[in-house]
């Protein structure tokens, strides 16, 4: 009899902790699940409306959406106080949690994260508590156990081609614009440094794409050194995420739901939804709730670093406060002799790989807006450093004849950045980078005109001199730059097909596919940049084919179709003869001339 009195004892005090535990869904803090919340049932939530310290707003309950995502409910709610009858839900809110019952005991349902982009009225999108805790429990990889080759190549290829900037920064997240009658994540409020105008454009849309609300010319006081200050975030307190601190800053701002140990869970909703990351967290200030006809935003202040947003999911975003992101130093120097500037900015980068080159395209694009507000259409000289921390290291040139609003030089720099992070190889981690930004006020471009020779047939063995025919921008007649290329002793007769233009454009490596990354680091070396002016003939021989690293001139057919079938070959590549010339101008343009190859006189001796 006693052991069936125990046996029923404990069978009771489980049952009964059973219910305790799945409210909790394993956190520290008193939930209420999604199936438990009721229409009717009020509560309050938590945010920072000024300075750092959470305040209270109402919070009434008015329905559910039931899957509304793949295994995640949504409960609708009405919010009111601290002036959100006026504002709206205000972006930069993202996250703020949200509990049943009076304060300071409420049992926390979850966090305001959407909204509708149109509403008249206060209603807000909570995402479950459950959801958001099954996110905080996920593996916790580290994103340098991660490639993230394929997935830059995948959304900055297409960049390198068409230039389209917005496109690009839709493609690195979820793309959510808030245009659809349906609640969509509420915006996550972007500080941006000052751009030039069409830079800023394109960051803007982009940047809507992708559910973010952009504020140009925003606030950012702390340099992004680790902090000695040991402030800790709190459920309801803000989550600053940085992309670039320093002179010149990128911060986004939502809010924290709850803090489990070091850990904490916030947003609600996806960031860019890519997983592992490791941006970095700073401590952030609220100055003010900015209230528009179109949508209200928090402006803020950033301060030190604190943390490190670890993951980024359907759900919520993940933080630590017990790690810190190395941050990548980055230097840009602005000068002109001409127009007595000389100015340098400092930042450091978050190293996330797949945002790395819109940050680097907002440190430039910031510093040349700040050291040359004016805007002029000048010609720039842009060199890029970049250090590895395996010691290999670049330098990078490249001239642009750009008007300021369009900012032409940025799809140059950057395509060097993204060639070296979508490389097959390797990981790479950079450990520093630089901008030289030299500025001459003197649109310093000519047009490629036509190509001429004095002589119509030349010998295999002679030299062949050219005439290139420019035409400099503001001046009414033609220059010539003479250019000479030696025709080989053992070319075949015949008329051949003499093409002049860029370095940039016309001339190409004669190197075998890549097979590691150093022979990779050498193939996306530019071969030339628009200043020098390039001719080239047909190379006797007319193609290689290369395999694994190796070359093979003329290969025979038997050859050629072997590599093919075992699909070992990259060719054919149609080789070149060439010759280079440095002049003062950018160039556009190309120009061809037919000339006769003839036999090699034989020698009187």
């Amino acid at each position: 009899m006693i052991h069936r009195i125990w046996f029923w004892l404990i069978v009771s005090m489980v049952w009964f902790q059973v219910p305790d535990v799945e409210a909790k869904d394993g956190l520290s803090v008193d939930t209420l699940s999604f199936r438990d919340v009721q229409r009717g049932m009020r509560g309050y939530g938590l945010s920072v409306f000024q300075g750092h310290d959470p305040e209270r707003f109402d919070v009434e309950v008015i329905g559910k959406l039931d899957n509304k995502f793949p295994h995640q409910g949504m409960i609708l709610a009405r919010v009111s106080g601290r002036g959100l009858e006026h504002s709206g839900t205000v972006a930069g809110m993202s996250g703020s949690p949200i509990y049943i019952g009076s304060y300071p005991n409420g049992k926390l349902i979850g966090a305001l994260s959407y909204a509708w982009a149109f509403g008249k009225d206060p209603i807000a999108g909570i995402t479950p508590i459950g959801n958001m805790a099954d996110d905080l429990r996920r593996d916790p990889r580290p994103i340098s156990e991660l490639r993230w080759g394929e997935k830059v190549g995948a959304v900055w290829g297409p960049y390198l081609v068409d230039g389209d900037l917005p496109a690009a920064m839709e493609r690195m997240g979820m793309g959510t614009s808030p245009t659809t009658d349906g609640p969509v994540a509420m915006t996550m409020p972007l500080i941006l440094p000052d751009l030039p105008d069409g830079l800023a454009r394109a960051f803007h849309g982009g940047l809507s794409r992708l559910g973010m609300t952009p504020i140009s010319g925003g606030g950012g006081s702390g340099s992004g050194k680790s902090n000695t200050q040991k402030r800790r975030l709190v459920a309801g307190g803000s989550l600053g995420v940085a992309f670039m601190l320093g002179d010149l800053n990128m911060i986004g701002v939502g809010t924290v739901t709850h803090v489990e140990g070091d850990r904490l869970i916030g947003f609600g909703h996806p960031f860019l939804k890519i997983g592992a990351t490791n941006f970095p967290i700073v401590d952030t200030s609220i100055q003010h709730i900015m209230a528009t006809q179109k949508i209200s935003f928090k402006v803020a202040n950033a301060g030190p670093v604190i943390g490190q947003l670890t993951g980024d999911y359907q759900a919520s975003v993940v933080g630590t406060m017990a790690e810190r992101p190395e941050m990548i130093p980055l230097e840009v120097r602005v000068r002109s002799k001409e127009l007595g500037v000389d100015r340098s900015y400092s930042m450091r980068l978050s190293p996330m790989p797949l945002t790395l080159p819109l940050v680097l395209a907002g440190g430039i694009g910031g510093s040349v807006k700040n050291a040359l507000p004016h805007g002029l259409p000048y010609l720039y000289r842009v060199t890029l450093y970049w250090k590895l921390k395996d010691g290999h290291s670049d330098t990078f040139v490249s001239y642009s004849m750009i008007k300021a609003p369009k900012m032409g030089m940025m799809r140059q720099v950057l395509g060097v950045l993204v060639k070296l992070l979508a490389n097959p190889y390797q990981r790479v981690r950079i450990a520093e980078m630089s901008v030289d930004v030299e500025v001459v006020p003197d649109k310093k471009t000519a047009r490629i005109l036509r190509v001429s020779s004095s002589r119509t047939e030349v010998d295999a063995g002679q030299i062949l001199r050219l005439g290139v025919h420019l035409l400099p921008y503001g001046q009414g007649e033609a220059v010539t730059e003479f250019i000479d290329l030696e025709i080989p002793a053992d070319h075949p007769a015949g008329v051949i097909k003499v093409e002049v233009g860029t370095a940039e454009k016309l001339l190409v490596r004669d190197r075998a596919k890549p097979t590691d990354f150093e022979s990779y680091l050498k193939a996306i070396r530019p071969v030339g940049t628009q200043r020098d002016l390039a001719v080239r003939i047909p190379k006797p021989g007319t193609v290689t084919l290369d395999s694994r690293g190796g070359l093979f001139p003329s290969p025979p057919p038997s050859f050629s179709a072997t590599l093919k079938a075992s699909r070992m070959g990259t060719g054919p590549h149609p080789t070149f003869l060439t010759a280079t010339k440095t002049v003062p101008w950018v160039l556009s343009g190309k120009a061809s001339l037919k000339v006769k190859i003839a036999p090699r006189k034989p020698s009187l001796n």
